[in-house]
């Protein structure tokens, strides 16, 4: 058996004198089998397993890893929404498997190696006080709505010291997003950090002067005045300066939103996010004895008071209402009211919707676009002006936007109300319908319709008499009690005579 030593000196002259193979063989007696295993580090006696050891609790589920893995490459999850080794535990757990965490983690590992995924990161540990540090970032996330691949942009809100998070979906990383969605984080938290960490997003910053100071947007200093916080800004390129919330952001993804979630609308991604969120009240970090909702409980009392009002996260803009009653707002138009043309608007930008004001008063209120060169209808703002000009009614754009909407019976109706009344006068009385949109329940006004198809003469009076039908039965006169008459005097009243009538009428005749 080779020996320590022996094993030195074949290395030395092979690496260090140069000696080749066949002379060591003929200086020391070493068959050319035992000098060849000794260069290739193989050691006599040293243990080799023939074949792999055997994992039967993790055996049967390194197939399922397996097929996670490789479906997050075929649907071409983001990195940054990829699967981690603790998530993989818990949907293998659901499955039935029942061996430890850090079997999974350590196998995760291996199949990432062999199928050329693994990956190393490192992180600094930070420590925080409670309630003093926040941290606030935008990420993205791939969602499949209705078997169609889309992006959504969210905002994670999180507490340095607890780790406690909070995380809304926005339209888009703007200033309305960001204010909208930091009010709701610090109403949900109860108060507000004092100190919140922010990258250079553009929505916060004017302009990085150097590597610590900004000059900040001017909507953005009157938020951070308004619930008196200080802004703290990563240097350029360093966004590992918060650490705590890109590792949030990076869990937030690869805990509540992988594998990519399948909805049916976008609805059921919040309330993933909620679910997700009061699910972390009840888990416990690591290196911690509490539940993040236990620690959390430290830094309540530590946070700024919310103000009396929420601030007005919207951005005000002055447009000219155009000769078709539009406005124009980033590319995109709305409607207003068709007696507004030519007159100056003000309107109010908020990240989900905006309101256009005159004189102090809401004159219309759409859904926010986005995209570029797409239109938003309110049919009301033009039923005026297609009284006039009914004949133009099949063609207008604010008419065949809301055709989406109507119910079947609809065009039905105008169809009956043209054969009888001819096409402008039958127009104009289907336009009277749907002025009733206005101040009736609309579910009201479709009920009221489909009823007088039913009639032999379907007119606009037929759909009125409806509507108050309804209105009568769900608001049926009180009766009064009996109790309550027996309180009123019985007054009789002398029955006339008809005939004394008759004679009226007999003499005026003469």
């Amino acid at each position: 058996m080779l020996q320590m030593d022996d094993n030195k000196i074949i290395r030395r002259l092979y690496h260090t004198q140069g000696w080749k193979i066949r002379r060591i063989v003929r200086e020391t007696g070493f068959s050319r089998q035992t000098v060849r295993k000794v260069l290739r580090g193989e050691h006599e006696g040293q243990y080799r397993m023939k074949a792999p050891r055997a994992k039967p609790v993790i055996g049967d589920h390194v197939a399922a890893i397996r097929k996670l893995l490789q479906a997050e490459q075929d649907d071409k999850t983001r990195p940054k929404q990829l699967l981690t080794a603790q998530r993989i535990f818990k949907l293998l757990k659901k499955d039935g498997y029942t061996g430890s965490a850090s079997t999974v983690r350590r196998t995760v590992r291996e199949v990432r190696r062999e199928m050329g995924l693994g990956k190393k990161e490192a992180f600094l540990p930070l420590e925080y006080e409670p309630g003093v540090d926040g941290q606030a970032d935008f990420f993205e996330a791939d969602v499949d709505l209705n078997g169609v691949r889309l992006t959504l942009t969210f905002l994670v809100l999180r507490a340095c010291y607890s780790r406690r998070p909070f995380v809304a979906r926005v339209p888009a990383e703007n200033q309305e997003s960001l204010f909208e969605a930091l009010i709701e984080g610090f109403e949900h938290f109860g108060g507000v950090f004092h100190n919140v960490w922010f990258d250079n997003l553009t929505a916060a910053v004017n302009k990085i002067l150097n590597s610590r100071a900004r000059r900040v947007q001017e909507r953005f200093g009157q938020f951070e005045q308004h619930y008196a916080f200080e802004a703290t800004f990563c240097a350029p390129a360093k966004g590992n300066e918060k650490g705590g919330v890109e590792n949030g952001v990076s869990y937030v993804r690869r805990n509540a939103l992988s594998p990519v979630p399948k909805v049916r609308d976008l609805a059921e991604v919040d309330d993933l996010l909620r679910e997700f969120m009061e699910e972390e009240d009840e888990r416990v970090s690591a290196r911690c004895t509490e539940t993040i909702g236990e620690t959390w409980t430290q830094e309540i009392s530590v946070l700024i008071p919310l103000p009396a009002s929420p601030f007005d996260s919207s951005r005000g803009l002055r447009r000219k209402v155009d000769s078709r009653a539009l406005v124009s707002v980033e590319t995109n138009l709305y409607s207003v009211p068709v007696a507004l043309v030519g007159q100056r608007v003000t309107v109010k930008v908020y990240a989900q919707h905006l309101e256009i004001h005159t004189n102090h008063k809401r004159v219309a209120r759409h859904p926010r676009l986005y995209g570029h060169h797409r239109s938003s209808f309110d049919l009301a703002h033009y039923l005026p002006l297609l009284e006039h000009k009914a004949r133009a009614f099949d063609r207008a754009a604010p008419v065949r936007a809301a055709q989406a909407t109507w119910p079947p019976t609809y065009p039905e109706f105008l169809r009956i109300l043209r054969e009888r009344e001819g096409s402008a006068k039958g127009t104009r009385s289907f336009i009277q319908v749907l002025h009733l949109h206005q101040d009736r329940c609309v579910e009201h006004v479709h009920q009221a319709v489909q009823q007088a198809l039913t009639h032999e003469e379907p007119s606009v009076a037929t759909v009125l008499a409806y509507l108050d039908l309804q209105q009568r039965e769900e608001n049926p006169p009180e009766s009064i009690d009996a109790d309550v008459l027996e309180r009123f005097p019985i007054v009789h009243v002398e029955t006339g005579d008809v005939a004394q009538y008759d004679q009226l009428l007999k003499e005026a005749a003469k």
